[in-house]
């Protein structure tokens, strides 16, 4: 996509390939939040049997998320401003372009999130301490 900051416009396959990158990247952050909650399902269950609502143990999914998205966006971000102001990039397009990455990043890794939240509410004590 460093054509369309030059004037061009982006071409179909390059949006395309954008777009599987953000939907792979989507798909391996659920896996990620999804495997941290089955390893994590003992100390949800017993936060929950302390009283803890469901609403509780989602923000706390939802903020792991978050957290993985920024630091990873963030990071991406980085890098691509380093780069890009090696290749003298013009500043303005490269700071639109870290914040959308960044923000995007973000809005990715809450979208992420869905899938593991739908899991837990099927995290009962009996059946996580039959597992363990």
């Amino acid at each position: 996509m460093a054509t369309a900051f030059f004037g061009e416009r982006p071409r179909r396959r390059q949006l395309v390939g954008v777009a599987l990158v953000i939907g792979l990247a989507t798909v391996a952050l659920a896996d990620v939040l999804f495997l941290n909650l089955r390893e994590r399902a003992p100390e949800l269950v017993t936060l929950r049997s302390l009283g803890w609502h469901e609403r509780h143990l989602r923000r706390v999914i939802a903020l792991e998320a978050l957290l993985l998205g920024t630091i990873g966006s963030g990071a991406g971000a980085l890098v691509a401003l380093g780069i890009g102001v090696l290749l003298a990039v013009p500043t303005g397009w490269l700071a639109l372009s870290a914040a959308l990455a960044l923000t995007g990043g973000i809005v990715v890794a809450l979208i992420a999130s869905l899938a593991p939240l739908t899991q837990l509410s099927r995290l009962t004590p009996p059946g996580v301490l039959a597992a363990e």
